[in-house]
């Protein structure tokens, strides 16, 4: 039997949020977000979650313990549906129970009116390369891939996908949203389904662990462009106890911030002319 991982091993306490009572690691920098604010950068979840219709249809890639879902859930109908993908097995498990509360009644019944979301516990990979998740005990939410050795590699028993292999199996998504610290725009650029559907993405950007993998800004924001993107971030507090944003235009992912959330908008698309008009292109 092999040893439990590091998340394994990390307590689990119950916290009081925006959602009700759900679990979350204990001594963790989200949890410390809960407790404080009620969800973990509540303000960029805000401005993240606005745009969606009732019947939208999401990925919701490095859910981890499903606050971004959780937040997206209250502006979507039964007719909308949320695919929560999350690494770690650890992790997996309390994203499950934590949706399951707000989704399920006493039964385990799918609650009226409520979308239907699906966990899923699998690694998002950029390539057919073999990848392992090296886990962060005190920010759970930054634990990142990297490329195992051949000749170590352990056994694999956590399922690998990519964007276009999620699609096939599940559904077209309107909406992406991905946070899986630093392989955002690898990910993005190994898609047919981006490239030729352009759905609304929400990503993070940290300049130095894109760096890591080998991604530059400047040529995930060509890449962007190319595709007819145009880029919108909450120019106001990133965690707070509110949901308050100030939308912003920005004309580059190289030349903002290091470190950011951003919306990325087809250009074609009828949101991208409402926000033109009120936010500037």
């Amino acid at each position: 039997m092999s040893e439990p991982s590091t998340l394994e091993r990390k307590k689990i306490v119950t916290v009081d949020s925006c959602f009700g009572p759900i679990e979350a690691y204990e001594d963790d920098l989200i949890t410390e977000h809960l407790e404080q604010f009620g969800n973990h950068t509540r303000p960029e979840f805000a401005f993240a979650t606005s745009v969606l219709m009732p019947h939208t249809k999401m990925f919701d890639l490095g859910a981890h313990i499903g606050t971004f879902s959780m937040t997206a859930m209250a502006k979507l109908s039964s007719n909308a549906q949320i695919l929560a993908v999350e690494g770690s097995p650890a992790t997996a498990a309390i994203l499950d129970r934590n949706i399951g509360r707000l989704t399920q009644d006493e039964k385990g019944l799918q609650i009226d009116g409520r979308p239907k979301v699906t966990v899923l516990n699998a690694l998002m990979v950029p390539s057919e390369d073999r990848f392992s998740l090296a886990e962060n005990e005190t920010n759970t939410g930054a634990s990142r891939l990297s490329v195992q050795q051949h000749d170590t590699a352990p056994k694999i028993e956590t399922p690998q996908f990519g964007i276009d292999q999620l699609v096939e199996r599940y559904f077209r998504p309107d909406y992406i949203k991905i946070d899986l610290e630093g392989i955002e725009g690898l990910l993005l650029g190994s898609s047919t389904y981006v490239s030729g559907t352009k759905p609304l993405i929400y990503m993070e950007i940290a300049r130095h662990v894109m760096a890591s993998f080998g991604t530059k800004l400047t040529e995930l924001d060509a890449f962007m462009k190319k595709l007819g993107y145009v880029f919108y971030v909450n120019d106001f507090a990133r965690n707070g106890p509110h949901d308050i944003f100030r939308v912003r235009h920005i004309s580059s992912l190289a030349t903002y911030r290091k470190f950011f959330d951003v919306l990325c908008v087809p250009e074609s698309s009828e949101l991208s002319g409402t926000f033109s008009r009120y936010f500037g292109t």
